[in-house]
C-alpha cells in the first residue's frame, strides 16, 4: 500500500479551478458588461445634454435673445441641475456595481484557497495516520519477534531438561522394569476384580485406575507413564486413542 500523497497549495488550487472558474468567468463578464453599460449610459446622457442645449438655443432664437446671454445661462443651469447630478449618479452606480462584483471575485478566491488548505490538511492527516499505523505495525512486529525468540529459548531449555529427565527415567526403568510392570498389571487386575470381574468397565474408569497408581507410586514423568499406558493397552487390547475404545463413554 502506497503512502497517501500531500499536494502543494498550487496543485490543489489548480485541481479546484474547474469548480470555481465558471462562476469566476461569469463575474468577470458581468464586470466588463457593467463598464460597457456605464459608458453607453454616459453617451445617452451626453446625447440628452446635446439635445437640451439645442432646445435652449432654439428657445433663445425664438425669443430674439440668442446673443443676450440667455443660452449660456440656461445651459449652465441645465448642467448643474440635471446633467451633472445624473452623470455623477450613473458613475457611482456603475462603480458600486463593479466594486460589488470584484468583492465577489475576491471572496471566491478566498473560498477556493480555504478549500485547498483544508484538502491539504486532510491529506496530511491521512499521511500522518498512515505513518502512525506503519510505526505501530513495526513495533508490534519487533515485539512479536522478541517474544518468539524468548519462547524458542524457553522451549530449547525445556526440551533439554525433558530429554535429560527421560534419559534418567529410562535408565531407572530398565534397572527394575520387571517388578513395576508386574505390580502395575496386578493392580489393574485387582481393580477389575473389585469391579466384579467385569472387563467392561468404562474406558474413563480404567484410565482413572492407572492415573491413581501413578500418583500412589510417584510416577509423574509423562515419558515413564507412557510405558505403563502402552503395557496396559497391549495387555487388555485397548486402542491408544481413548475415544476409539468401544467402552469410552460419550
Amino acid at each position: 500500500m502506497q503512502p497517501p500523497t500531500v499536494q502543494t497549495l498550487d496543485q490543489l488550487m489548480q485541481a479546484t479551478n474547474a469548480i470555481y472558474d465558471p462562476t469566476r468567468n461569469n463575474i468577470k463578464t458581468q464586470i466588463g458588461q457593467a463598464g460597457e453599460q456605464g459608458a453607453a449610459d454616459e453617451q445617452a446622457l451626453y446625447g440628452a445634454q446635446n439635445t437640451a442645449f439645442k432646445n435652449i438655443a432654439q428657445m433663445a432664437s425664438n425669443k430674439g435673445m440668442l446673443f443676450s446671454g440667455f443660452t449660456p445661462d440656461q445651459q449652465a443651469q441645465y448642467n448643474s441641475t440635471k446633467f451633472m447630478p445624473a452623470l455623477a449618479q450613473l458613475r457611482g452606480k456603475v462603480q458600486d456595481n463593479i466594486a460589488r462584483l470584484q468583492s465577489s471575485l475576491l471572496s471566491m478566491d478566498s473560498d477556493q484557497r480555504k478549500q485547498a488548505m483544508q484538502m491539504q490538511t486532510d491529506q496530511q492527516g491521512k499521511l500522518d495516520a498512515y505513518n502512525s499505523e506503519q510505526d505501530r505495525r513495526k513495533f508490534e512486529q519487533q515485539q512479536a519477534d522478541l517474544a518468539y525468540q524468548r519462547e524458542m529459548e524457553k522451549l530449547q531449555k525445556t526440551q533439554s531438561f525433558e530429554a535429560s529427565q527421560s534419559a534418567a527415567n529410562r535408565a531407572a526403568s530398565s534397572a527394575s522394569a520387571g517388578k513395576p510392570a508386574t505390580d502395575f498389571l496386578n493392580y489393574i487386575k485387582q481393580q477389575f476384580s473389585s469391579a466384579g470381574g467385569n472387563l467392561k468397565s468404562s474406558r474413563q474408569t480404567q484410565d482413572r485406575w492407572a492415573q491413581q497408581w501413578f500418583l500412589d507410586n510417584g510416577i509423574l514423568d509423562k515419558g515413564a507413564q507412557q510405558m505403563f499406558w502402552d503395557l496396559f493397552n497391549r495387555t487388555y487390547n485397548r486402542p491408544n486413542d481413548p475415544t476409539k475404545d468401544w467402552l469410552y463413554k460419550r
